[in-house]
């Protein structure tokens, strides 16, 4: 008796390219997915660390009668004058300065600011004083008691910034912010004029800080009310 051959089991062409095209479909359905959960994250690290600079800046009112900080102090220096060098006391970690969406630091003379491999250089010391990456509220707030905030609860402190849009491929912020009077309001593009260095930097979002301490984010269209400010 005659016996039939068996046959090897396997795929044929057409059934692998389905297999290939339902893979290709599967991960361009996750692939998004994966990355907006990936800035989900990163943004709730960025409302932690403003939480964080919010608490700093009443604890400096604590201290010092009621008064909030100053933008910058008189005759401070370059590295050490602005409220971001000056508030150092209040935090223990200078990565909360820097949102973790902000990925491509101005490198100043060489160095990156970032960086702690570069702590104690002048332009690790003048960068992150400069372009922290939240913006200070400072016509509103800077120097006033807490007392003469007639909301604290709907008044911002801290505002997710970027720097002058003269350095386009950088993500740096911005050490103040600016009310909507001051809006460029560029219907096309974004530089840092367009919002009053205000960076909506999550997903149309910025992180706010309120006098009160809460965090919330915000969209443009929302920080556009004066009231706010």
């Amino acid at each position: 008796m005659r016996t039939q051959p068996t046959r090897t089991a396997g795929f044929t062409l057409i059934e692998l390219l389905v297999v290939i095209a339902i893979i290709a479909i599967v991960a361009a359905i996750l692939f998004p997915v994966f990355a907006q959960a990936r800035e989900k994250a990163r943004q709730t690290t960025c409302v932690s660390n403003l939480r964080q600079i919010g608490i700093g800046f009443l604890m400096y009112a604590q201290d010092f009668d009621e008064i909030l900080p100053p933008l910058s102090q008189s005759g401070g220096s370059l590295t050490g004058g602005r409220w971001p060098a000056f508030m150092q006391r209040y935090f223990k970690l200078r990565s909360f300065y820097f949102c973790p969406s902000a990925t491509k630091p101005w490198i100043l003379g060489g160095v990156n600011y970032r960086d702690p491999a570069f702590a104690g250089t002048f332009w690790y010391e003048y960068g992150y004083s400069l372009l922290p990456d939240y913006g200070y509220n400072y016509m509103a707030l800077a120097n006033k008691s807490l007392g003469a905030v007639e909301s604290p609860t709907e008044t911002l402190m801290l505002v997710e910034s970027i720097y002058d849009g003269a350095y386009p491929n950088q993500t740096d912020g911005f050490y103040y912010v600016m009310p909507p009077a001051y809006w460029a309001g560029t219907a096309s593009g974004y530089s840092a004029a367009s919002y009053g260095y205000c960076n909506p930097r999550h997903q149309g979002k910025a992180s706010v800080s309120f006098v009160d301490g809460h965090v919330k984010p915000l969209s443009i269209g929302t920080l556009n009310n004066a009231n706010l400010w």
